[in-house]
C-alpha cells in the first residue's frame, strides 16, 4: 500500500508573488557598486550558475561564488553574509501556496506521511518552508543543499536519500512534482511511483517515463492518492485508469 507521500517545493506548492530576479536585484546588486565594469546580469546569471554546482550550498556561498565569477571587487564577507541574509529573507516573504496546496497537505496528512524533495540552497528554500507554514504538515524536508545531501534532482541519490529517512521501499512512495525532467524522470530513475502536476496539458518530454498519475491541479491529488492506494500491485488493477 502507499506508505509515503513526497512534493516538489516550487511550482507544485508554491509560486513567488515577484520575480526571483527582481528580489536578487533589490538584495545583492547593490554589492557592485565599487565594482565600474560588472552588470546586475552578471551577477544574476553568475548565481544561477553557482544554484546547480553539486555539493552542500547556502545563499551566502551561492553568492560568493557569483561574485568570484564576476571577479567582483571591494566586497567583504560581511557584505556577503548580509545581502545573502536579505535575499533569503525577502525570497522566502515573496513566496504564496498555489490554490489547494494546504487542504491537501492537511487532508494528506491525516493518514499518510508526507515530505520534501526539493532543489536550492539549503537555507534558503527552509526559510521558504517556514514562512508558507507548512512545517507541522511534512514529516522529512531534504533540500539539495543539504550538508548531508549534496545532490539535485533529477539525480536518484536525493530521492533514495528521502526514501531512507523515510524507511519506506520506492514502490510504496509516490512523488509529486511538476517538471517532467527533474521531479518525474527522477522519482522514477529511484523506482518510485509518480505523479505529475501538469497544469496545461503539456505533453510528455521524449525520453521521460510516463508518470503513474496526472493532475492539472495540487487539489486533485487527495482524490487521486485514495484511487491510487486502491491501485497498488496486487490489487489486479492498473493505475494507467487514473491518468489524465
Amino acid at each position: 500500500m502507499l506508505q509515503a507521500v513526497f512534493f516538489d517545493l516550487d511550482g507544485t506548492l508554491c509560486a513567488p508573488s515577484a520575480p526571483f530576479a527582481e528580489v536578487f536585484t533589490r538584495c545583492c546588486v547593490p554589492l557592485l557598486s565599487g565594482s565600474r565594469h560588472h552588470k546586475a546580469a552578471d551577477l544574476l546569471d553568475s548565481f544561477g550558475t553557482a544554484l546547480t554546482r553539486p555539493g552542500p550550498s547556502s545563499a551566502a556561498s551561492c553568492l560568493h561564488c557569483a561574485l568570484g565569477v564576476c571577479r567582483a571587487t571591494g566586497v567583504d564577507t560581511a557584505g556577503i553574509t548580509e545581502s545573502a541574509a536579505a535575499l533569503t529573507r525577502e525570497w522566502a516573504r515573496a513566496q504564496r501556496l498555489l490554490p489547494g496546496a494546504t487542504a491537501t497537505l492537511r487532508a494528506l496528512a491525516e493518514s499518510l506521511p508526507l515530505g520534501l524533495i526539493t532543489n536550492g540552497p539549503s537555507d534558503m528554500q527552509r526559510a521558504v518552508v517556514a514562512h508558507l507554514d507548512i512545517v507541522p504538515l511534512v514529516r522529512w524536508i531534504v533540500v539539495s543543499g543539504d550538508d548531508s545531501v549534496g545532490v539535485r534532482k533529477p539525480d536518484p541519490a536525493i530521492f533514495r536519500h528521502a526514501l531512507a529517512l523515510a524507511q519506506c521501499s520506492p514502490e510504496h512512495a509516490l512523488y509529486v512534482g511538476d517538471s517532467a525532467t527533474s521531479d518525474v524522470a527522477g522519482a522514477a530513475s529511484a523506482a518510485m511511483r509518480t505523479c505529475w502536476l501538469n497544469p496545461s496539458g503539456q505533453p510528455l518530454p521524449p525520453g521521460v517515463p510516463e508518470p503513474d498519475l496526472q493532475v492539472s491541479s495540487i487539489g486533485e491529488l487527495s482524490v487521486m492518492c485514495a484511487v491510487e492506494a486502491r491501485m497498488l500491485p496486487g490489487s489486479g488493477q492498473s493505475p494507467a485508469t487514473t491518468k489524465r
